[in-house]
């Protein structure tokens, strides 16, 4: 997913990993889940996407 986040160099390259607007308010914050054999999630990943470019990379790991 990192390699991904690192290689999108626009917007709509964002929608082919599965990156969703984290932040209505906010348009340049996302979030890409992470699952477990693309069916249970186990966590996201949160970066703010501007000029090309990924910043404020996080991981937010989900607790059952």
């Amino acid at each position: 997913m990192l390699f991904d986040l690192d290689a999108a160099t626009a917007i709509n390259a964002f929608s082919d990993i599965g990156a969703i607007q984290f932040n209505p308010d906010h348009q340049d914050c996302w979030s890409v889940t992470i699952t477990v054999n693309n069916i249970e999630p186990c966590g996201a990943v949160l970066c703010d996407f501007w000029q090309g470019d990924c910043y404020n990379v996080e991981l937010r790991e989900y607790n059952p």
